[in-house]
């Protein structure tokens, strides 16, 4: 398991790579992953994430790097220009809800699609 330093640098590699972000954001997204590193160890109840997490967390800040771009875009409607977003954090939660600390308190609540 990797610290939250290691992991989050790892991260941010990662994105930089899938993205093609060019040099001088990595303050920004550093920022941008430990706010979804966060997140996702207050969804799961691990104080640290276990490295089987931490692609949830690579694959929201890609998502949120590119929230105008065709990853985060759900669906589009050409002329009437009419966006949808995928909800980065509510995906996070989704893919995190049943690999929790099983001896951590937190509950994360189901939510109905209707």
């Amino acid at each position: 398991m990797k610290t939250k330093a290691q992991a989050v640098s790892d991260i941010v590699s990662e994105v930089e790579a899938i993205c093609d972000i060019p040099s001088g954001n990595e303050s920004r997204l550093a920022a941008m992953v430990g706010h979804y590193y966060d997140m996702a160890a207050g969804y799961s109840g691990f104080p640290e994430l276990p490295d089987a997490l931490l692609p949830f967390v690579c694959t929201a800040s890609v998502r949120a790097w590119r929230r105008r771009g065709a990853e985060a875009t759900s669906n589009f409607s050409g002329i009437g220009v009419s966006e949808g977003y995928i909800d980065i954090e509510g995906e996070l939660r989704k893919g995190i809800r049943k690999m929790k600390n099983p001896s951590s308190p937190v509950v994360i609540k189901e939510e109905s699609d209707a």
